[in-house]
């Protein structure tokens, strides 16, 4: 081995060498991997962050959807008894899958008339506090609630400012004031022996006791 003038080794063994390189090398992997893992580990944390924004974000909507239903569903309720009778509720919560869920009604009264009279109020607090343009209740919902509601379910029909469309069955067996409101508001009436939808009853036979099937002339 040589040496300079300062006393320093100016030849260095291949193996040395070698060595050198490939320790080096592993340096420089090793300093990659870790560089890469922690920007792995940071895309983690940035993706769990994002999530978990997300997530409070979607639980801050669903809150206030709530709150709003819930409170528009009170006004309504008290409006139709005086304020002497409990309001449906709506929750919102997470399911296990991460989903969201909800729940709907009163856990004290459970009947099917009040079932039917919750719907009507909460289809009544969504038609207020969004732009949906119109409602569509079917009679059926209408048969097991009691007549002084249905009576102010018919104000709140008539003060919404926007298209409701009910059917509705026998309405002179409801009060004076619902059978006014439906009459006077109606679009089409239907009845039998004539005033059905095309004029005639899909249930009716087209035989008549003869047995004969009756002419267009007939049918008119």
């Amino acid at each position: 081995m040589s040496t300079s003038k300062l006393g320093v080794s100016t030849h260095v063994s291949k193996k040395f060498l070698d060595e050198t390189v490939r320790l080096r090398s592993r340096i420089n992997f090793l300093k990659t991997q870790n560089e890469g893992y922690d920007e792995s580990q940071k895309l983690a944390n940035e993706t769990k962050d994002a999530k978990t924004r997300m997530e409070d974000a979607r639980k801050s909507q669903l809150d206030t959807v709530q709150t709003i239903i819930n409170q528009e569903m009170v006004r309504m309720d008290d409006f139709i008894y005086d304020g002497k009778q409990y309001a449906p509720e709506i929750k919102f919560s997470d399911a296990k899958n991460g989903n969201p869920k909800y729940t709907f009604g009163c856990d004290w009264n459970s009947g099917t008339g009040e079932n039917y009279k919750n719907l009507i109020i909460f289809d009544l607090s969504v038609f207020k506090t969004t732009a949906l343009p119109f409602i569509v209740h079917d009679s059926l919902i209408f048969k097991n609630i009691a007549d002084l509601p249905i009576d102010k379910i018919m104000q709140l029909y008539m003060n919404s400012g926007k298209q409701v469309f009910i059917s509705f069955d026998k309405h002179k067996a409801f009060t004076e004031y619902t059978a006014k409101t439906v009459y006077d508001t109606r679009v089409i009436e239907l009845h039998s022996d004539g005033g059905e939808l095309f004029g005639w009853s899909w249930a009716k036979k087209t035989e008549n006791e003869s047995g004969e099937v009756p002419s267009e002339d007939d049918e008119k």
